[in-house]
């Protein structure tokens, strides 16, 4: 990735190759750490779409609207991470955070 000049933003390049991960029915996934471009570049996890689970009961239907996000950290760093949560709360953490690197 060749770096961008100051005060230029560069679209993100997906780590991810193949078929994207989905949830099972308890919201959990698994994928292989991806290789880094550059240790330096921040690293994030997006979820799209999924059914919304209310109390516990899902509608079935899938909301094409949904997107949440979490900050990983610097590619160099990643190690296997156990356990992840992705919700509101890190949605915006990421955006705030990502937005001042």
């Amino acid at each position: 990735m060749t770096p961008a000049a100051p005060g230029t933003v560069q679209p993100p390049t997906g780590l991810l190759t193949g078929t994207l991960p989905v949830t099972d029915s308890n919201g959990q996934f698994n994928f292989a750490n991806p290789s880094c471009p550059n240790n330096s570049d921040q690293v994030y996890l997006v979820g799209t779409g999924g059914d919304p689970m209310a109390a516990g009961q899902g509608s079935g239907k899938t909301n094409s609207s949904l997107a949440l996000m979490m900050a990983l950290g610097s590619c160099g760093n990643l190690n296997n991470i156990t356990h992840v949560h992705i919700n509101e709360l890190t949605t915006v953490a990421a955006v705030w955070a990502l937005a001042r690197s």
